[in-house]
């Protein structure tokens, strides 16, 4: 009996080595199942957290493979992954260079090709300064997916997965954003649970990431894979792939995952080792670049005068309450004219069309086979009048063809020719007759992509082929971007106060303790928001966004006087409201002590396309 017994336990243990997938997978953990970046959290807790959170990963994926290893990002060097199938990255390892794309610092190296998956924002930090589109889009992923390719490998095998589907109601965000886009958006969703952790406000609950869906899936390198609840469109991507990257954008470790979600993620590892050698071939360069179709419709929001009626009502609400009250702050909220607003989106259209919105729109759709990216701007398009006189769109491959001819007849046109191959393609041949052989040689192989950068560039798994090459793309906007901070950082060194922002840096913040006529004293926090973003003043608590908040520690002798007095915020709708433009908080102070009084400001901002990553500022002024 004994022996029976013994053959039982020998033949399930069979079964259990059977069932594990044969791959050598590493995983770098280093990340909580904790906000990290919220104040006052224990470090010994975290740290707590961080090796539960590995232990977790560990162990799950010791029951589904046959090889792993877990190590600390803090350990982890990028040649460690050539000896894996896939590197999983929950962690943000050590920079390896000084260079960042998009505001993020470089990991790994630009010719990285070792299958990994990247867990919700490690997309992000991990990813993106190699011009990843699996960017930070939203950190407003919650626990379901939906809209998902039913017949993907990874709802397959090789771990049989059973979805347990429901229909729920769409995000209520989701509908926001796609009416104001005019784009449909159904009112119920086929969804299946992925994890049942719950973000929730207040708690520090880790909470997923969706990256951008405008222009994912241009290049064939990339994949859709699953949508998720979240506050953007049902297309953004919760689950998606880019060369040998794939995003897995929610946050719970396998604790917290439902059996499906176990095995589905299971199957991801297990789908994204056939990338391993694959590279990124287009690359994202800018995080806030539009494709021409999206930033046509972000155009019809921007500048309807529906859209300006609405802030004006609210403006004109405001102001009157700031007369009443003699408040200085209602400089800020004094009306602008509708022409204003159309003329700051594109003053040269302004010329010709004043306010006539369907002519922009006319305009647009007659000229959208020559759109481009303004290289000043990448939320607006641009018309290549090189190309509206050949006749070409710059999607068709016969643009290639026709330029090329061109520059061989010679004459005055050649360098026309020339400008439009240097446009877009990453060649820099200086013959017409190599771009020729370039184009003859892929023809078969050539795309066109828009969140790539507008390029013709070549479908293959060689890193940096011929006409694949960003390298001096990226050289040219590091270096750009670093003297875009040092005179950033010089002007402000010498005019603090002047408060002046971008879409690189949206934020710019200020102190001053300031003494009234009766020798009252207050610290004022002057805050300066980039036009087209918001801060939050209130967060719904439907709602995902970081709330602005502001930490005052005193130094002896000194204390508050009364509550701060905080600035007016714009409503949109539910509890959630917004800062826009540059409002100021105010806190009176009184005694007679002396010191630094110390500000801790915490914010979000976002814009009708993406969320920065959130951010934490200290502010000092001695009294």
């Amino acid at each position: 009996m004994k022996r029976y017994a013994f053959l039982a336990i020998a033949i399930m243990m069979a079964i259990s080595v059977c069932a594990k997938e044969k791959l050598k997978v590493l995983y770098v953990g280093g990340s909580a199942n904790v906000v990290r970046s919220v104040e006052g959290l224990d470090p010994d807790m975290v740290k707590k957290s961080v090796k539960e959170r590995m232990s977790h990963f560990d162990k799950f994926l010791r029951s589904r493979f046959t090889s792993v290893k877990s190590i600390h990002a803090e350990d982890y060097t990028p040649s460690m992954s050539a000896d894996y199938d896939v590197t999983i990255f929950d962690g943000t390892p050590k920079k390896i260079s000084d260079n960042e794309l998009n505001g993020v610092e470089q990991v790994l190296p630009y010719d990285f090709t070792d299958a990994a998956i990247c867990i919700a924002s490690e997309s992000e930090y991990v990813t993106r300064s190699l011009g990843c589109k699996n960017d930070w889009y939203c950190l407003c992923l919650q626990n379901y997916s939906h809209n998902w390719k039913k017949d993907h490998p990874i709802f397959k095998g090789p771990f049989k997965v059973n979805l347990p589907v429901e229909i729920r109601p769409t995000p209520e965000n989701t509908i926001k954003q796609h009416n104001m886009l005019k784009t449909e958006c159904p009112a119920e969703l086929e969804m299946w649970q992925v994890q049942t952790t719950v973000y929730e406000e207040g708690k520090n609950t880790r909470i997923g990431m969706v990256s951008a869906d405008g222009g994912y899936t241009d290049s064939p390198d990339t994949e859709f894979i699953s949508g998720g609840e979240s506050a953007k469109p049902i297309h953004a991507v919760a689950i998606g792939r880019h060369g040998n990257f794939l995003h897995w954008g929610f946050a719970s470790d396998p604790e917290g995952m439902t059996p499906a979600g176990k095995d589905v993620f299971a199957n991801a590892v297990v789908y994204i080792s056939k990338f391993k050698g694959h590279p990124i071939i287009a690359r994202k360069l800018d995080r806030s670049s539009y494709v021409r179709d999206e930033s046509l419709q972000w155009l019809d929001y921007s500048i309807s005068k529906e859209s300006w009626q609405n802030m004006e009502t609210f403006n004109k609400r405001i102001r009157e309450e700031k007369l009443r009250a003699g408040d200085p702050d209602v400089k800020y909220y004094m009306p602008k004219p509708y022409y204003k607003v159309v003329k700051d989106y594109s003053p040269e259209l302004y010329e010709v069309f004043g306010t006539d919105i369907d002519e922009y729109f006319r305009f647009y759709k007659k000229n959208h086979p020559y759109l481009y990216r303004d290289p000043e701007d990448p939320f607006r398009m641009k018309v290549d009048t090189d190309l509206r006189e050949i006749g070409v769109a710059n999607y068709d491959v016969a643009m290639l063809d026709s330029a090329i001819t061109i520059w061989e007849r010679g004459g005055k046109e050649a360098a026309k020719g020339e400008r439009l191959l240097k446009r877009y393609t990453l060649c820099n041949f200086t013959t017409p007759q190599e771009y020729r052989n370039w184009v003859d040689t892929n023809r078969d192989k050539l795309f066109f992509t828009e969140s790539g950068g507008f390029l013709w560039l070549v479908n293959t798994n060689v890193p940096n082929a011929v006409g694949n090459d960003y390298t001096q793309r990226i050289l040219d906007l590091n270096a750009e971007n670093d003297a875009r901070r040092k005179a950033y950082e010089a002007k402000h060194a010498k005019q603090a106060a002047a408060l002046e922002t971008s879409r690189d840096n949206p934020v710019a913040l200020a102190s001053a303790i300031q003494t009234d006529a009766n020798g009252a004293k207050e610290m004022v926090i002057t805050m300066t928001i980039h036009p087209g973003y918001h801060a939050y003043a209130t967060v719904d608590e439907k709602d995902v966004f970081i709330k602005t908040t502001l930490d005052l520690t005193y130094p002896e002798g000194i204390e508050p006087d009364g509550e701060m007095i905080m600035p007016p915020a714009q409503s949109t709708g539910n509890a959630t409201s917004h800062y826009t433009g540059t409002v100021q908080f105010r806190q009176k102070i009184k005694g007679e002590g002396k010191g630094e009084i110390s500000a801790k400001v915490r914010y979000q901002v976002c814009d009708n396309s993406e969320c920065k990553i959130p951010v934490t500022q200290t502010l000092k002024e001695t009294i």
